[in-house]
């Protein structure tokens, strides 16, 4: 049970990590110049 939580905890860390991580390229996003958008793959080079 207690190994259970702790899974539980480490998956919570995680997500709080993926949303600053978010959170931060958002703030980064705000100069549009800097950011290469690549069509082909749909994904973006900052």
């Amino acid at each position: 049970m207690e190994f259970s939580s702790k899974i539980i905890q480490a998956i919570e860390k995680i997500q709080l990590e993926i949303l600053n991580t978010k959170q931060s390229k958002n703030q980064s996003n705000i100069n549009p110049e800097r950011e290469i958008s690549n069509p082909t793959t749909g994904t973006r080079i900052l």
